[in-house]
């Protein structure tokens, strides 16, 4: 049994359901939408969740709304992935098909679902290969964040000192504080990026 974490939900209540059920646990996130990923009808296979597709919320929002689904649906770290469609983002299949992301392939996959922008899917091409590279302190949602000696780890910023990151095998896509990750990796915040 799994609790289905809450996207900014009003409701503090979430139901348990199995973990094999995906159809309730999909039931789940379009009762409890999140502000940040309000449901509308669109998306296309293979493309932004269609919650996520909705007039007015600009593409760094958008990567974070893609972001946060692959949060919530627990996807896994897998290195390499999502393996599905590297290499060619716009094979991808709908997300709760993709098996699971490492941390350049999930930043990487919402900026292409976001934006049709093909930053790359290693950590050292998107800061290197991203021109805009903004203060820690200008940080806006969907911007990203490099972190370690010699870039090995990289994360969408979510705003108010958050990351939804895929942060090591074992483990799953998530949310984390900003500051907590960049005292883990030696260091800290090697750099920004913000996808245009």
């Amino acid at each position: 049994m799994v609790n289905p974490p809450v996207l900014a939900s009003s409701s503090s209540v979430s139901p348990t359901v199995k973990s094999d059920d995906m159809g309730a646990f999909l039931f789940y996130l379009f009762v409890n939408k999140s502000k940040a990923c309000p449901t509308s009808a669109g998306g296309s296979p293979g493309g932004l969740p269609p919650n996520c597709n909705i007039s007015g919320l600009t593409p760094g929002g958008k990567a974070v709304c893609a972001a946060e689904q692959a949060a919530a649906l627990q996807k896994p770290y897998i290195w390499g992935g999502p393996l599905e469609c590297r290499g060619n983002w716009g094979s991808c299949p709908q997300l709760p098909q993709i098996s699971g992301f490492d941390c350049s392939g999930l930043t990487g996959w919402a900026w292409f679902q976001a934006a049709g922008l093909n930053i790359g899917n290693v950590t050292t091409t998107q800061l290197a290969n991203i021109p805009n590279h903004p203060a820690v302190s200008d940080l806006q949602p969907g911007d990203l964040v490099f972190f370690g000696y010699g870039n090995v780890h990289v994360a969408i910023y979510k705003g108010a000192g958050k990351v939804i990151h895929a942060p090591q095998p074992g483990d799953v896509v998530r949310e984390a504080d900003l500051n907590g990750l960049a005292g883990y990796f030696d260091g800290g915040i090697i750099g920004t990026a913000r996808p245009q």
